[in-house]
């Protein structure tokens, strides 16, 4: 009996990006550790008891899945920005496509 191959690459998404100042940064596919980090962010998200907690969350939510996007340069983006973003990180957890994911994500450039 041959032994079966799982292409597990064949499994891992294709990278996306984001553009901020002008500099293209990775949006990085969820990985276990990141998404248990994330999901429990997200549950202290809507747990949270005011709003400055849960921007605090979203920050950090977005930290984990673009690093190359620095804490202080979040802090100085428009709040609808900082919003579309953890939204589309959000969507990327609960594995849905791009068509799925908010077609209008772009629209606040």
């Amino acid at each position: 009996m041959a032994a079966r191959i799982i292409n597990l690459d064949a499994l891992i998404p294709d990278a996306a990006y984001g553009v901020l100042g002008g500099v293209q940064h990775e949006i990085k596919a969820a990985t276990v550790e990141m998404y248990l980090k994330v999901m429990k962010s997200r549950e202290r998200l809507k747990n949270a008891s005011d709003e400055v907690e849960s921007l605090e969350q979203a920050v950090m939510m977005i930290t984990l899945a673009c690093p190359s996007i620095d804490r202080a340069r979040l802090m100085q983006l428009p709040l609808p920005a900082l919003t579309a973003l953890t939204d589309i990180i959000q969507e990327q957890m609960e594995g849905k496509s791009d068509d799925e994911a908010g077609e209008g994500a772009d629209a606040g450039e």
